[in-house]
Order: structure tokens, then sequence, then C-alpha cells
């Protein structure tokens, strides 16, 4: 009976991609933190793909299929349907943490802000103006 082996480096594609590599785009998505725009001028959003892998703690076996995961904007989806809009933008895992912050905080705050929208083009006129509160002086 062979050992089932987990993903070896999985975000080695990404990590080449960040660093301004050209690592050659196929159908398959890889691992790893990306960014897109859902519409024709509309908002960037981040976008986490990554391998779901059940590991034995004892063994290092996998005890299940690995399958690839995907979250864009917070929301699941299959990441071979975002893989080719996606592949060109790799981000740090750092700017995917705060864009996620920054469109949880947009929601909240006005649902006009153009990244409480993504699915629909930035339309400039309706576009809330920017709040800028007084503060202590340092």
């Amino acid at each position: 009976m062979a050992i089932r082996e987990p993903v070896a480096d999985a975000r080695a594609w990404w990590r080449a991609a960040l660093a301004g590599e050209k690592p050659q785009v196929t159908d398959a998505a890889h691992a790893g933190w990306y960014k897109r725009k859902l519409v024709k001028d509309g908002a960037w959003v981040p976008i986490h793909i990554w391998w779901h892998q059940d590991i034995d703690a004892e063994t290092g076996e996998l005890l299940s299929d690995a399958y690839l995961c995907a979250d864009v904007d917070g929301r699941a989806a299959d990441p071979n349907d975002q893989w080719l809009w996606c592949c060109m933008q790799p981000i740090s895992e750092k700017e995917f943490q705060f864009m996620t912050k920054l469109s949880r905080y947009a929601k909240a705050r006005d649902k006009r802000e153009p990244l409480a929208n993504p699915r629909k083009s930035i339309d400039f006129l309706t576009v809330p103006a920017p709040v800028f509160r007084k503060g202590k002086k340092k």
C-alpha cells in the first residue's frame, strides 16, 4: 500500500509570480493570494486559493484526497473558475489581509462605496466623499 503524500510546496507558483518571474500559466489553479475585478471598471477584490488537506498528525499521510478551495472577497468559489481572471495579479498575504479588512469596513460604512459593491462598475458621480475628522496632533 502506497503512502499518500500531501501537496509539497503548494505555493511555489505564487511565490515565483510574486517575485516577478514569469511562471507558465496553465488551466490548473495554484495556491496563493491574488486579486481581480469582478466587472469592468469595478473595484479590486482579494482572492485566496489554498489546498485543503486532511493530514494524519502521526504519519504525515493524507487521510483523504487533497483539493483546491478559493475565497473571493469573503465568498467561497471554484478556484478553477477564478484562476485565469486572477493569475496575473499575485499579491502578498499582507495585502490580501488589508484588502479583506478594507472591504469589510466599506460594507459597514456606506453601501455606495465601490468596495461594498464589487459586482458593479464604479460610478464616480455617486461615490461618497471621504470624511476627515480632526484628531489630536502629536
